[in-house]
């Protein structure tokens, strides 16, 4: 008996304002003789992408354009899902940069098999330090740590979770459209859909031959929005998820500190002068090109925002039971 077919793959690529790079991302998946279609949902662009996506489609009929009105990337990647065609659907961030045959190789790695998500590697693009680009550095050391600890046990895959380069069945993904539309919007989002997945059933591989190289981007002002999103969302994930993630302790932004650093990441969160200190430090480290220092100092200014906004968020909440 001959084996299965690989499934076709339809590719879903949520953009917003970053017409750009749309071309240089969309090119490889039209190059890939395993890509079927791109769907490409404009959630909200309004920086000329529907007109740049309309040139490219007149020469390109596997290419769509879906717009929308802005709703956040979990409710346009389910909108691209809806719209697409394929028995698989590669969700592809906007500032990845595809390796020739991604689309294929997913598609591969789904051949014969059922309730499987498949996530590809996204290292992050390298390029000579510059100041105040301390949020990559940060960025890619937090994103290898979690790629090691998948390579060491597959089982973390979907407990921790990083979208951007993850396949499924498209019937699979639909299944879970009422878990989508519950995910958190903003940081940890991928965290909340990892979560729903294994609750579902799923089961996650990581492929590091399937490569998408992350063209990541935050300045100092994104990178204070990341952290406080990620403290905001981070405890409402343990709330909602305790069995998986366990409670959120006080004690999460000191962990695996040395102990002299626990004062000053304590006194920052205690302290909105002493947060504003911390921060100003890093700033002028980096201004100094003492990259190692900022890149040491940023990781503390994200430990102090990401529990300020953790402990503001819980205590809204409670006021809100309250009230």
């Amino acid at each position: 008996m001959s084996e299965a077919a690989a499934p076709t793959v339809s590719v879903v690529v949520p953009t917003y304002n970053r017409r750009e790079r749309l071309r240089t991302v969309l090119a490889p998946l039209l190059e890939d003789d395993g890509t079927l279609e791109v769907v490409v949902v404009v959630d909200g662009s309004t920086d000329g992408s529907v007109e740049l996506l309309e040139e490219i489609s007149a020469m390109e009929p596997r290419l769509r354009a879906v717009v929308t009105e802005n709703q956040g990337l979990p409710l346009a990647r389910l909108t691209g899902a809806r719209a697409a065609v394929g028995e698989v659907v590669l969700m592809l961030d906007d500032d990845l940069l595809p390796s020739p045959g991604l689309a294929a190789g997913h598609g591969q790695a789904h051949q014969g098999r059922e309730r499987l998500v498949v996530v590809g590697y996204m290292p992050v693009s390298t390029r000579r330090r510059r100041p105040r680009e301390f949020a990559r550095e940060l960025y890619g050391r937090e994103y290898e740590r979690a790629v090691s600890g998948w390579e060491r046990d597959p089982g973390t895959i979907l407990t921790s979770f990083w979208a951007g380069n993850f396949s499924l069945r498209r019937v699979d993904y639909l299944g879970l459209a009422d878990e989508i539309a519950q995910v958190v919007s903003g940081y940890h989002e991928d965290l909340d859909f990892g979560l729903r997945c294994k609750r579902a059933g799923l089961r996650g591989e990581f492929d590091r031959s399937l490569l998408a190289t992350h063209l990541y981007e935050r300045d100092a002002a994104g990178f204070l929005r990341d952290a406080r999103s990620s403290g905001a969302n981070r405890a409402l994930l343990h709330e909602r998820h305790q069995e998986e993630l366990g409670p959120a302790l006080e004690d999460d932004a000191v962990r695996d500190l040395p102990r002299p650093l626990h004062v000053v990441v304590r006194a920052g969160i205690r302290l909105k002068p002493a947060a504003l200190g911390l921060r100003g430090a890093a700033w002028l480290a980096g201004t100094l090109r003492l990259f190692t220092l900022e890149r040491r100092l940023a990781g503390l200014v994200w430990r102090v925002e990401q529990a300020r906004a953790a402990r503001a968020a819980t205590f809204g909440r409670m006021r809100e039971d309250a009230g």
